[in-house]
């Protein structure tokens, strides 16, 4: 524990030292001190929220595209934050979910802020749950520079106090769930050709090979559900966490160099204005899902703002017409440990990745770099990046896996990875309860886990997982068993 505080003074320092601040001040919250709980009442639980703002305040590295755009923030055009709403039962059994605008959930800052948390307030480190919205305009924490070890200091102080604070703001309530399908605002980023010989072919979006024609279609539907958990208050503003599907890159560009919290942040700013509700977003599996499609005859937004606007419409109405009341009686939670084995099928190429990667960083020609890769089949440098970045993983690949049941009517699972639609799909329709939640990019981000169907044809999650084919089955089983042993209880 001491070498935990001297972590945070550490940090406390080099924020005083470099100036990284809230455009309030940074939150100072006594954490020794959380407010004795009213009794319940009528209600069902306890639900606290609070918000902090996390935008950086100095030129700095963004992420997204396996890290080979190379951009350094010039402006700020929207603002980040961690978002957080903690829930208790009539036990006191305490979950926090926890959200920040970002590439991913890095393990070192996540980590760092589960275990003060929990040696702080009580709460088991288990059951806190820290996600990112995966935008990719955001500063990206697995790399290394002064400006981000300010940075990622300053995302961990604020973090921690923004969960002290939505335990300090817990109030009696009670909890509705419910869904509306969001037609046509995600885009499965898989596709289907037929060629001139009438054969059809399947492929990804795939580091710029993809083959396109009038006859190009989805290689499946995306899913659509939106997913609403709503807390009406005994007192206070309401407060809401929402779970939906798809990739945050309008602005995230190869060209752009603005920080943003892309249409998540239009999302919920639009959301929160219509309402007066406060909301949580959390990613859902998204592994295989664009915010838009490159098929030009689809109907669709270009504009992340309006993007963000369009789903809020559609979280109002859910809002208005589509809540049942879900009682909690309790709040069970699982975690498994699930060890998966690594896929080596890239292995080979690192020597000539480095080769194609070092080629681009000299001439930044994408023609050039094109061409030294064909002989390998690496075709950009994004290609190439990623089979760099996949060989420093390590040859032990643990995953936190965790469940969490809401009475009996509600589960989450949570995965450190970016899952595909149709495994959550699955779960959904397997499971004992009627609202199944999958929240990607939590607790960790471990790369891709694609469908079996994915791996019939080569794309680009494929060929930088880190983990072998058939470990998204694994992935739904074990979630499925977790849940049906709490719900069995």
């Amino acid at each position: 524990m001491k070498r935990l505080f001297s972590i945070l003074l550490l940090m406390s320092l080099l924020l005083s030292l470099f100036g990284c601040k809230d455009t309030e001040e940074t939150a100072e919250t006594d954490m020794n001190t959380l407010p004795a709980l009213p009794a319940l009442g009528a209600y069902d639980l306890y639900a606290g929220f609070d918000r902090k703002n996390i935008t950086p305040r100095e030129p700095i590295e963004l992420g997204g595209y396996s890290n080979a755009a190379n951009r350094v923030s010039q402006a700020i055009q929207d603002e980040l934050f961690v978002t957080s709403i903690a829930l208790t039962d009539a036990q006191g059994n305490t979950v926090i979910f926890m959200n920040w605008d970002g590439v991913r959930s890095y393990p070192l800052q996540q980590e760092t802020v589960r275990m003060t948390l929990a040696q702080e307030t009580g709460v088991d480190a288990n059951n806190i749950y820290i996600g990112a919205t995966h935008s990719h305009s955001c500063p990206d924490m697995n790399e290394t520079s002064e400006a981000l070890e300010r940075y990622k200091a300053y995302v961990v102080e604020q973090a921690i106090a923004s969960a002290i604070e939505a335990l300090q703001d817990r109030r009696p309530a009670n909890m509705s769930a419910g869904t509306i399908e969001a037609e046509g605002l995600n885009f499965v980023r898989h596709y289907a050709t037929t060629l001139d010989d009438g054969t059809v072919t399947y492929f990804g979006d795939n580091f710029n090979t993809a083959v396109y024609n009038d006859t190009t279609t989805h290689a499946s539907e995306a899913d659509p559900t939106m997913f609403m958990l709503y807390f009406e208050m005994a007192e206070g503003k309401p407060m809401c966490l929402i779970n939906w599907r798809a990739h945050p890159h309008f602005t995230g560009g190869t060209s752009q160099y603005n920080v943003s919290s892309d249409w998540v942040g239009a999302f919920r700013d639009a959301f929160e204005y219509q309402t007066g509700v406060d909301m949580l977003y959390f990613n859902g599996a998204a592994g295989n899902i664009n915010e838009k499609s490159r098929l030009s005859k689809e109907n669709q937004t270009t504009d992340y703002k309006v993007h963000g606007k369009l789903l809020a419409d559609y979280a109002i109405s859910l809002l208005n017409t589509n809540l049942e009341a879900v009682q909690v009686d309790q709040i069970q939670t699982k975690q498994t440990i699930f060890q998966g084995r690594v896929n080596h099928a890239q292995d080979h190429l690192y020597a000539q990745a480095s080769e194609v990667w070092n080629i681009w960083r000299a001439t930044g020609d994408s023609e050039a770099v094109a061409q030294a890769g064909k002989p390998y089949g690496i075709r950009s440098r994004f290609h190439a990046s990623a089979i760099m970045s996949n060989m420093k993983r390590d040859s032990n690949q643990p995953r936190e896996l965790n469940a969490i049941l809401l009475g009996k009517d509600v589960s989450l699972v949570t995965a450190p990875n970016e899952l595909f639609d149709t495994n959550s799909v699955w779960l959904e329709t397997n499971a004992p309860t009627k609202y199944t939640l999958t929240l990607g990019y939590t607790n960790g981000h471990y790369g891709y886990i694609p469908s079996a169907l994915a791996w019939e044809y080569t794309c680009y999650e494929t060929d930088i997982t880190y983990l072998e084919q058939g470990t998204a089955e694994q992935y739904q089983e074990c979630f499925l068993e977790m849940i049906e042993a709490m719900h069995a209880q």
